[in-house]
């Protein structure tokens, strides 16, 4: 904490050993932003300290190491109505919302889209 503590007022720390993680929180975020430019690669007990704000990328220098996306190629996942105001659901793996549903049911078009991953609702 004293290696912390010297760039300013830290307000908690929680270190979890087991996964080589401490979590550290300053009573002010410029001090935070201070502390991590001070201490990026820092020696601390054999190890090099890689610090990075939540939620954000992992900055070295000027070049963002961004993690990486698992996903990045995939279409956005659809959920609401497709070609104007037909469900969705109906169009894959069912809908169960029925009459009730605020979006068209075209008969010729149930499962039509569909994916090998889709289950369908038991009607």
């Amino acid at each position: 904490m004293l290696m912390f503590s010297k760039y300013g007022t830290v307000t908690n720390l929680r270190m979890l050993p087991e996964k080589f993680c401490a979590f550290v929180n300053f009573k002010c975020a410029d001090t935070a932003s201070q502390t991590m430019d001070a201490l990026q690669g820092a020696d601390c007990c054999g190890q090099h300290l890689l610090i990075k704000f939540p939620d954000n990328p992992i900055t070295n220098g000027d070049v963002v190491v961004k993690k990486a996306q698992r996903f990045q190629n995939l279409e956005p996942k659809q959920s609401g109505p497709v070609n104007g105001d037909e469900c969705y659901f109906w169009r894959t793996t069912g809908c169960q919302y029925g009459n009730r549903c605020h979006y068209k049911h075209v008969p010729g078009h149930k499962h039509i889209d569909k994916k090998p991953w889709h289950h369908s609702i038991k009607e």
